[in-house]
């Protein structure tokens, strides 16, 4: 029989036919060696190796990964409970080997490089009919504007979401106060309503649900479908657990709002937010040309790149 396939000394998979998996690399290398067998589901990992490597019933590509992910990640909270050694993932969505079965047995390699492009910068300058500047407002600062910045210093998307949200909770507050008696929900959309003139909230949420107001869904979204799970933990009620794929994935759509939110809020509040960002279209003319003559090659030499390398 062939050799398996390994990581270090982890085989990808146990038996004579691939089951169903996905293999992560650490932050830090593995304090200990680590079994975890639970049914179908089991965890592995060696101390001072870089990956961690998580066997569970086979599904979709994307299935597999979910559920390895989650696994891997209930692996290394319990060795932080039981070593207090703390490690984390290291870029699981977008470094990982995932295997599966569907109609064959099969193996994905992911690994994404993040180009880092300047983001355009333009100025628009206001000019009286007599052609001189107007002048420019003076920048006032307001505490939204601390949030705003941190929610974009932080990659985890529903860390972002909290602080966005502790925005749109402290540029409310700047419009009215909430009443004593009065539930959170319903003072985001008193405030909301009463703001003159009326913001176009087709523009914050394109999409509707048949029958469904802007306004109600923005809110419903916002504050009970996100901020509540986002912001509380008690057992028995909806909690997005850290780094859990699918309660990123719906943070992450719900900041999409939140940050729109929080400009339209801007003028009413106090503050002031401008940015720039590519469009789609602008973003596929910069790439298009150099992804059409790109080719991918694989090598079985596992010695460093260097310069004079074809």
């Amino acid at each position: 029989m062939p050799p398996l396939p390994q990581l270090g000394d982890i085989p990808l998979w146990a038996g004579t036919a691939p089951e169903a998996g996905a293999a992560f690399m650490t932050r830090h290398p593995l304090p200990l060696d680590f079994e975890r067998p639970l049914g179908a589901t089991s965890v592995h990992g060696r101390k001072g190796s870089r990956w961690i490597v998580a066997r569970v019933p086979s599904g979709t590509a994307d299935e597999v990964a979910s559920r390895a992910r989650s696994e891997a990640n209930v692996a290394l909270d319990l060795i932080a409970g039981r070593v207090g050694e703390f490690v984390d993932l290291d870029a699981p969505e977008t470094d990982n080997v995932v295997w599966w079965v569907d109609d064959a047995p099969r193996l994905r390699a992911t690994h994404v490089t993040v180009l880092d492009v300047p983001r355009p910068r333009g100025t628009i300058r206001v000019r009286r009919a007599d052609g001189t500047l107007a002048p420019e407002p003076p920048l006032a600062w307001h505490p939204a504007l601390r949030f705003y910045r941190l929610g974009y210093l932080t990659t985890d998307p529903i860390e972002r979401f909290r602080y966005l949200y502790l925005a749109i909770e402290n540029a409310v507050s700047s419009i009215d106060a909430k009443g004593r008696r009065e539930t959170e929900q319903a003072w985001l959309k008193r405030v909301l309503v009463s703001l003159v003139p009326t913001p176009n909230w087709a523009a914050i949420v394109p999409t509707l649900p048949p029958g469904v107001a802007p306004i109600d869904f923005i809110v419903d979204k916002v504050y009970r479908q996100t901020r509540l799970p986002s912001f509380h933990a008690k057992q028995g009620r909806t909690v997005f657990l850290p780094v859990d794929r699918e309660a990123m994935s719906i943070a992450a759509g719900t900041c999409v709002i939140a940050h729109r939110l929080i400009q339209m809020l801007a003028p009413h509040a106090g503050y002031r937010i401008g940015g720039a960002a590519y469009f789609h279209g602008g973003f596929r003319h910069m790439t298009e040309k150099a992804l059409t003559s790109a080719t991918i090659q694989f090598s079985a030499d596992t010695r460093p790149m260097n310069a004079a390398d074809t």
